[in-house]
Formats: C-alpha cells, structure tokens, sequence
C-alpha cells in the first residue's frame, strides 16, 4: 500500500526558485555567493510557515554544490544548488556529512552546544563547508547563547552557523550582533493564492478561485497554513469550495459580521442575542471570530479614508456599513476592540468574553438622532465632573427657586445657573491644560513640584476665576522657589486663565501665598515677605510664622558632604542656603 505525501512536504522548496514570497532575501543571499562573501553566522526570522528553515536548507545546499564554481563564471545559466551533484542529493536524501540541523526546542541545554563546537573542528568531509543549521534558535537557554558568541564571532573558515526563529527578539542581542541577519516577510495573499492555484492544478485537485482567495486570508501570509487547510479540505470534500472551506475553518461571513454590527449599532438586543446563539457563532473558534472582526471594522475605516485594502470582506458589504454606522462609531468600536484584546487572549472563557463585550456595546452605543454619533467609552473625568457640579447646582437652584415667591419664580435664574455651570466647567477643563503645560516646560524641578499639585477653580459673584493650586505639604519648604521662578509659569498661567484670574499656593491646608492680578514678584526676598504677610493673617500659624523669620538668618556651613550628605543632595538640584530653625 503506498502512501500518500502531505502537500507541506510534496513542495517544499527545495531550489531558490521554487521559494515563493522572499525574492529580496533570496537576491541577498545569491549574490552573496555570486561574489564569494560568506558571512560565519546567518540569522532567519520572520513569522512561521514563510519558508525560513527551507530558505536555510537551499543555502547550505548552494554553499556545498559541485557547480558553485560554475554559478560564479556565468550566474545567468548555471542552477544552484544543481539538485543532481553528489553534494545535493546527499541533501536531499537528509545524509550529507557536512550538514547538521538541530533542533533548539529539544537541545536546549549547553552541553549540547559545546558537542557543536567540538565537532566543529572537523574539516568538511563532502563538501566546501560544514554547516549547522539551529532552528527555533530562540528556545536556546541563555547559558547556550554565552557558550555561542566566540565560536560565532571566530569560527573556524570551514564551518558557517545558521540560526532560524519566529522570535527574534528572545535571541540575545550579543548573538544577533555576530550574524547576518535575514527578515523573512509574510507572504502576500495574492502570492498564496496564485501558488495554491498552481498546486491544485498539478495535484489534479478541483477547486473554486473564490475558495482559495478565502484560504490564503485565513493562512494570513503562511503557506504552511494554506496547504494544510486544502489538505483538510480535500480530505472531507470532492471539489475545494467556498462552503466547504467555511465549514472545514468555522468561517464567519462578511453578511454575518455585518448584522451582528448593525444589531450593536441599533441596539437591538433582542436580535444579536439570536445571532449570539446561532451555529455560526458557536462553530467559529473565538480567536478567529475577533480577527474576522477586527478586519471588517478596519475595512470599513479605511472606506472612509478612500483607502484600498484587501481584507477579504466584500466592497458591498463594506460600502452599506460604512453608509449607515458613520465614522465615530467606527473608529471607537476599532479603539475598543484594540484595548480589550490582551484581556480577551488570557481568558479562560474567550465565548463569553465577545458575548459580553457585544451586548455591553449594545447597551451603551446607539444612534443619536442629532449628531449621529456613537458613545462607546467610560465617561472621561472632565465629563463626569461636570455631571457632579450640574448635579450640586441644579439641587441648589430647586431649594432656592422654591424659596422665592411664585411671582418671581420663572427661566431666567435657570438660564443664568446654566450658564454659570457652563462657565466652571469649562475653567476646570483650564485647570488640567495649564497643569499639564507646566509639565511640559523644559524645567525639571518646576515640573516636578506642579505634578503633584491639583487645582480648585470656584467664580466670585464678579465672575473672576480663582484658582487654589494644592501641593502635598511635604513641599512647604520648597515655597521660595515656587515664587522665585514665578516669572517661568505664572505667564503660562496668565495665558490659560485670563489676565484678570488670580491664584493662591496652598500647601494641604496652609495658605502661604496670594497674588493677584499683576504680580509684581522679583526676588526671593520680596517673596517671602509676601509669604510671611499672609501667614500672619491666619491665626493658628501666627507664632510658628514669628519664630521661622526670627532665625531665618541664621545660616550655618554644610560644605563637610561626609557630614551632611542628604543635605549636600539637595542643594545640587535646588540650590539656596541651609538655616537653622527652631520649630
């Protein structure tokens, strides 16, 4: 009884022509032997089943052909590797001397490397060199990689290394350092499906194009994939249709995955919980039902952008999605999808999480009649702040709109509240601008204080913004330099709140400074004047305040580091003087 190939290995590249989707690395490495520039160390990466341990085999096949020496004089006519030299056919029959493949996931450990560097001493028995292969080099432990890097760097002129990986960024950066590194890209679905088309002709294998456009999207730029779903496929059915493709993957039509967004949109709850329930969707592997969505979204954002993409989802569908949604409710579904998706790879229960996620949209989205707009995330602070004050203000309005004779009870106190609430919200939006603009100033120490401040802006009854900044009352001390760089933020502050705004440093409680209009600050001692002015204004604090500017002249030298280091510390980013105080 013979047996029957698998498609994967039947064509498996085994010339640099018959590699598909790679033309730039196989341009790279062709002229590399054209002109004899063998480099000791190779690197392929790139994503699984784009042809890197086939790319590596055809490499090392081309370095050890009888006909190398030929390909140099004419290049144009001479096939390498020739596929019928000793060298060659040894390769192809997997018993070449000179070639060594191993295996990482299963080799791991560094005896086994130092095996490879032992044998590595060798001459070449067959061949020109000895090669070896390591693939899913990123398994290798770190211990391996160290015992790799001299051998790597100074290996011995007959022996080339050739490290392949999915994941190249688990590979040590010193080891990356010493190859030749190769990116492998994904190979474009028209790529796929033109070769699949060539594969089915030559196997006899009947076949729809529209079923093999489908399969090279679900492969997503891996042949591997594509020739073991048409194996699948072909197992269970005569004929490679666009049915039996659906069927074999779970496949969610473009159809499908607009009614389920056109039931979110609309809030249709009762809708979508039937289509949540039907044998579409409980046939398709979560996983594949969330890409399927995020591509139908992001077909139908890039219809908005007059951008030409091909994700496989049908113009027609796309173009009466994008008519009715409208671009918000789009581009916030994408943001959300975006967002969720870490959380929705570690759940233990990824079904459930989409049906969640979908009806908690449901719920929350919807059309509005007006703007045509669509709310899909948490309320922002700002927002909800100004619910808050609408809120406290509206209750106050009620208490004193009830107080007031029904005469004199009527819109225009409701219309001046509204406004009023319109007003502070919209200072409060201030607020967080000038804190972040201050932030954002090439001054590192202001910067730091304002970051751990917050402010409070309340209105006077002749409608001038205050401003309370709070700092943390560890920053008390810090107060001369606040004022004494005044001139780097109050403009700043000026520009944001109005020339008529007036602000106060209040440090948890304790007020220390009030400036109004037009600061008229120069120096640190004018500003603690004014520091200690409105200090004894409030009670509590008036004798601490008396004691502090008594002995504030009491400077003493801390230039010993040994004996002050903390002290010492502090003055190299904020320069001033040490004195004495008696608290």
């Amino acid at each position: 009884m013979s047996s029957v190939t698998q498609l994967t290995r039947k064509f498996r590249s085994v010339s640099f022509d018959e590699l598909v989707g790679q033309s730039l690395v196989v341009r790279m490495l062709k002229n590399s032997l054209y002109v004899g520039n063998i480099f000791p160390a190779y690197l392929f990466f790139g994503q699984y089943g784009c042809g890197k341990t086939s790319l590596a085999r055809i490499f090392a096949a081309a370095l050890n052909c009888h006909n190398l020496y030929s390909f140099r004089q004419n290049p144009k006519t001479v096939d390498l590797p020739c596929g019928s030299c000793d060298s060659c056919v040894a390769m192809r029959e997997g018993k070449h001397p000179d070639f060594s493949e191993i295996d990482a996931a299963s080799c791991t450990g560094v005896d086994h490397m130092r095996s490879i560097i032992d044998a590595a001493a060798y001459v070449p028995a067959l061949g020109q060199k000895r090669i070896y292969l390591i693939d899913e080099a990123h398994m290798l432990s770190k211990a391996s990689f160290n015992a790799l890097l001299k051998i790597l760097e100074e290996p011995p002129l007959s022996v080339v290394f050739m490290l392949a990986t999915t994941d190249v960024e688990k590979v040590i950066e010193t080891v990356r350092s010493r190859c030749f590194q190769l990116p492998l890209q994904p190979i474009s679905q028209e790529t796929v499906e033109l070769h699949l088309q060539k594969i089915c002709k030559q196997e006899a294998i009947t076949y729809q194009d529209q079923a093999l456009r489908l399969i090279a999207v679900h492969a997503r730029g891996a042949m591997r994939d594509a020739l073991n779903l048409v194996e699948r496929v072909r197992s269970a059915y005569q004929t490679v249709t666009v049915e039996a493709v659906q069927e074999v993957v779970g496949y969610v039509s473009d159809q499908f995955l607009e009614s389920i967004w056109t039931c979110v949109y609309t809030k249709n709850h009762t809708e979508l919980a039937q289509h949540l329930k039907s044998s579409i969707f409980l046939s398709v592997q979560p996983q594949l039902f969330w890409g399927r969505t995020v591509s139908f979204l992001r077909a139908v954002w890039y219809d908005y952008l007059a951008i030409v993409t091909d994700d496989g989802i049908e113009k027609t569908v796309v173009k009466k999605a994008s008519e009715l949604y409208g671009q918000p409710f789009v581009v916030q579904a994408i943001r959300l999808f975006y967002d969720r998706e870490s959380a929705f790879l570690k759940s233990q229960s990824q079904r459930f999480f989409i049906e969640y996620l979908l009806l908690s949209l449901c719920q929350r989205a919807g059309i509005d009649s007006q703007q045509k707009t669509a709310i899909f995330a948490s309320t922002s602070d700002t927002e909800k702040h100004k619910k808050t004050v609408e809120t406290k203000v509206e209750s106050k309005q009620k208490q004193t709109h009830a107080a007031l004779p029904s005469e004199q009870q009527g819109s225009v106190r409701v219309e001046k509240v509204e406004q009023k609430i319109e007003l502070k919200v919209a200072q409060e939006d201030k607020g967080v601008n000038f804190l972040k603009r201050v932030q954002a100033q090439a001054l590192p120490m202001l910067a730091s204080f304002f970051s751990q401040a917050e402010c409070v802006i309340s209105l006077n009854e002749q409608q001038v913004v205050h401003v309370q900044i709070n700092f943390p009352s560890n920053l008390h001390a810090l107060n001369d330099v606040l004022t004494g760089q005044a001139a780097q933020w109050v403009p700043i502050f000026k520009d944001v709140f109005g020339a008529t705004a007036v602000y106060t440093l209040t440090f948890h409680g304790v007020n220390v400074s009030i400036v109004n209009a037009k600061p008229t600050i120069k120096t640190n001692e004018q500003a603690h004047m004014v520091s200690v002015e409105k200090k004894t204004q409030t009670q509590p604090y008036k004798k601490n305040t008396e004691s502090f500017t008594t002995v504030a002249k009491n400077s003493f030298d801390v230039s010993d580091v040994a004996k002050w280091p903390h002290t010492n510390m502090i003055l190299n980013y904020f320069p001033g003087t040490v004195v004495s105080v008696d608290l």
